[in-house]
Order: structure tokens, then sequence, then C-alpha cells
């Protein structure tokens, strides 16, 4: 059985990016582009899709636009399945729920993992927003 989630995979959710904005040719901004793109993929990965796309290295530039989809990726994050990472003996398993849930506990698309992530996304941008969205971790 493959890892359904793994940092080497990285690219997977850029090119689902990349898949979906030709789906997105109407939005008027890079903003809204990535908006749209994130509505389409689970929560996790739509977060995840918007992190990418604020950081340092990522294609939407400015604070503004940045901000926003940091902070649309946090309220994604607090849709996300798994509340925390739970770490398990997935490859004793076998084909089973629990051992898809220990393999994504290491590529970090548990709730807390991805609101850790935006407010380190946010210290670059806005350490003051960063201080605010860390007092919202629930």
């Amino acid at each position: 059985m493959g890892k359904p989630w793994s940092r080497a995979g990285a690219g997977g959710p850029v090119a689902l990016a990349v898949l979906a904005a030709g789906l997105c040719a109407g939005a008027q901004d890079g903003v809204e582009r990535w908006l749209a793109v994130a509505a389409l993929a689970p929560a996790e990965l739509g977060a995840d899709l918007l992190i990418r796309a604020a950081g340092p290295g990522g294609p939407v530039k400015g604070n503004q636009g940045r901000t926003r989809l940091l902070s649309v990726a946090f309220e994604l994050a607090g849709r996300a399945v798994e509340p925390y990472p739970k770490l398990g003996r997935g490859q004793d398993l076998g084909e089973s729920r629990a051992a898809y849930v220990a393999y994504s506990a290491g590529a970090g698309v548990s709730r807390l993992a991805i609101q850790c992530r935006v407010v380190r996304g946010f210290l670059g941008v806005d350490p003051g927003a960063a201080r605010l969205y860390l007092e919202k971790f629930r």
C-alpha cells in the first residue's frame, strides 16, 4: 500500500491547483483564483494550497492578498477531518482507515498542524495577526 500523503509528494496539491486553474479562468485576480481552486478541494488540501500560494516563494504577492489567503486557510483547517496527528502502526493495519490516518499524521494534514502552518505563514506577513490566530486555536 502506498502512502496517500507524503512530504516527498508535495507537488500533488500544486498539481491539483494547476489543473483546476483552468476551471477558474473567469476569476479577476490571483487571490480570487486561488480561493476558487481551494474551494474545489477537500478542506485539508485547500488549506495547503492557500498556504503554499501565500508563502514567500508563492505566486501571490502583496501582504493584503497573502493575509486573505492565510485567513481562509485557517478557516479551512477548522474543517479538517482529524483534529490532531494520530500516530499508529500503519504498516501493521493493512488497508484500513486507521492505516491511512497513521500515514497522514506524518504529512501534517490535521487541523492542528495546518493551523500551525498558517500562524507561521502570518509571521512573515503580519506578526500581530499571527498572535491573534494563535489565540484562536481550539
